[in-house]
Order: C-alpha cells, then sequence, then structure tokens
C-alpha cells in the first residue's frame, strides 16, 4: 500500500507527475483534478492511513464483469487540510473501501480505482 503513501506526497507537492507512479485510470484523474482544483495556493486534502485489516478479495464492478483485484482494506484515515504550505485542520474516522489494483504499463500494480466495502 506504499501508493498511498505516494499519492499523499504527490497531493501535499501538487505533483501530477508523481502521482501517475503510483495511480492510473480514474484514481490518477481524480488526484490530477485535486492537484488542478488546488493550484499552488488553494485547499487540498491530504489522507493518511492507519489499516487495522487487509484482504486480498475479487471485486465485480456490474453485472456480469470480469473480476477486479483489490484490496480490502478497514482502519483509520486521517485527513489534513491545507493551505498552501499552511495545515488548516485534520479530521480522522473510521473507513472501510476496497482499493482495485492492476498492472501498470511499467509494470508494478497500482490502484486504479476504489469501491466500497460489498
Amino acid at each position: 500500500m506504499a501508493d498511498l503513501e505516494i499519492e499523499a506526497t504527490a497531493l501535499r507537492t501538487r505533483d501530477p507527475a508523481l502521482a501517475a507512479t503510483a495511480a492510473f485510470g480514474a484514481r490518477l484523474t481524480s488526484i490530477e483534478e485535486q492537484i488542478t482544483n488546488a493550484g499552488s495556493d488553494g485547499d487540498i486534502v491530504i489522507p493518511s492511513y492507519t489499516f487495522e485489516s487487509l484482504e486480498i478479495v475479487l471485486s465485480y464492478t456490474g453485472f456480469q464483469s470480469s473480476p477486479l483485484l483489490g484490496v480490502e482494506v478497514r482502519g483509520i484515515v486521517r485527513e489534513v487540510t491545507y493551505t498552501g504550505q499552511d495545515m488548516l485542520g485534520e479530521t480522522e474516522s473510521l473507513f472501510a473501501t476496497v482499493f482495485i489494483v492492476a498492472e501498470s504499463v511499467e509494470g508494478p500494480y497500482v490502484i486504479v480505482s476504489e469501491v466500497a466495502v460489498p
């Protein structure tokens, strides 16, 4: 789950090229949009995760869809909001989600999307 740390660093440094090393597809598009919308000094939310459980699962995103490899995770997400380099505030909450992973063009598996825990 090192990809999540890389994504957080990409958001904090507002670096879409770094994000592309850890995410692909819809997930990367979402991160790029957050960076673009925040600009160099706007608000941006940086998540960090503490895992209580991880489980490899097959996920189906639609009727008769092919199975996708996922990691079901449960734990605590801490979200810190920054304006430019200044921290505005933070929240912590429980979370449960499935990170869908796929092999990237360069070879390693990366997070491509996130779906609700069934």
